[in-house]
């Protein structure tokens, strides 16, 4: 699938065995990393509409990392041994008429093993942790017109 505009970032072909939950039939995506850059785009292989800005929450949640814990079974979905230093990336929803009001996904962070080409979208059971946490500061959050589910398009 060709995307266009993304000749100048580094691209990795991640599979998610389980595919990214509401996206369960797309298993192939590009991880676009630009140098230099805060905001990665994770795009579909699959289909061009697929696709989500990502962010390594730890950015600005220093602590956040402390928080992932993976069970057996999604170490034994990643294929993880204990050489394995796992990325952590979470997705952002994008406000158009502000970008203040953007949020990050802290709630369901994406998992990605470089050394199998592995990667899965996990829901964390702690309840303190926000799937539309204020990226930026504690402001109001009610973007509706022009929000963009972690999807751009």
């Amino acid at each position: 699938m060709n995307h266009e505009g993304v000749n100048d970032m580094s691209r990795t072909l991640i599979r998610f065995p389980k595919g990214i939950p509401g996206f369960e039939g797309y298993f192939q995506y590009h991880l676009m990393e630009e140098e230099n850059s805060l905001l990665t785009q994770l795009l579909s292989a699959e289909d061009v509409h697929a696709r989500f800005i990502i962010v390594r929450p730890q950015i600005f949640f220093p602590d956040y990392l402390s928080t992932v814990d993976l069970g057996q079974e999604e170490a034994e979905l990643l294929e993880v041994t204990p050489d394995d230093k796992l990325e952590v990336w979470a997705i952002l929803t994008l406000c158009q008429q502000d970008m203040q009001k953007t949020t990050i996904n802290l709630r369901a962070p994406i998992v990605i093993n470089r050394r199998t080409g592995k990667g899965a979208q996990f829901i964390l059971s702690k309840d303190s942790l926000l799937s539309r946490q204020p990226l930026f500061s504690e402001l109001e959050t009610d973007c509706n017109e022009g929000t963009m589910e972690g999807v751009v398009g």
